[in-house]
């Protein structure tokens, strides 16, 4: 018997522990951002972004089987608006990361991004001892981006930070997609309204290149 993948996916992460999951998560993540910034010069940092938004729909959906077509019939006009709202912050996160790593260094536009998941981090705080990890965590991005030092581009500290404010709505509004819509479905439509409204964007420098 074959088993279709969102099964094994399912299955897959019931038996991965969470904090492995989020450490493959992140390399992969600014893996693929490591490799995006030596494309910058072909396409732009708006042309590669939508190219990387574009594929993860469409490898998405391709995996997504018969959940996603289930969720999209299933959705309600309250589901599509919130699956919007995270498709446009996921724009909004990559695309504020990308404008950032094209003017300042890629490890200083990580940290400074870092600032969003920090926050979401402090204000969800339940036991006093974890602010020893929040503190922790603070430390190691002051130590990395060194704004005491100065010489920083500021437009792309900017666009860092506005970045960081995408990706601490993208955990709330994915959170609220995933127990909606499922997470496989959710991510796959979210992906897919990111391609959309990015399109315009990059789609030129894109097909030019």
């Amino acid at each position: 018997m074959i088993l279709s993948l969102p099964p094994l996916i399912r299955r897959a992460r019931t038996r991965v522990p969470a904090p492995l999951l989020l450490v493959a998560s992140m390399v992969l993540l600014h893996t693929g951002s490591a490799v995006a910034v030596h494309l910058f010069a072909s396409a732009g940092p708006l042309g590669i972004t939508w190219l990387r938004l574009s594929w993860a729909a469409l490898l998405l959906a391709a995996v997504g089987g018969r959940p996603l077509l289930r969720a999209v019939r299933a959705a309600t006009w309250s589901d599509i608006a919130a699956t919007a709202a995270l498709g446009v912050v996921s724009a909004g996160m990559m695309v504020m990361f990308s404008l950032a790593t094209d003017r300042i260094p890629l490890g200083t536009a990580a940290a400074v991004e870092f600032l969003g998941p920090l926050t979401v981090a402090v204000l969800a705080l339940r036991r006093p001892r974890e602010l020893l990890w929040v503190l922790l965590a603070a430390a190691g991005v002051l130590l990395l981006t060194r704004p005491w030092q100065g010489g920083a581009d500021l437009l792309g500290v900017a666009f860092g930070l506005t970045g960081a404010a995408c990706v601490a709505l993208y955990i709330v509004f994915s959170q609220a997609v995933g127990s909606r819509l499922g997470v496989l479905p959710g991510l796959t439509l979210a992906m897919t309204v990111s391609a959309l409204v990015t399109a315009p964007l990059g789609m030129p420098a894109a097909v030019a290149a």
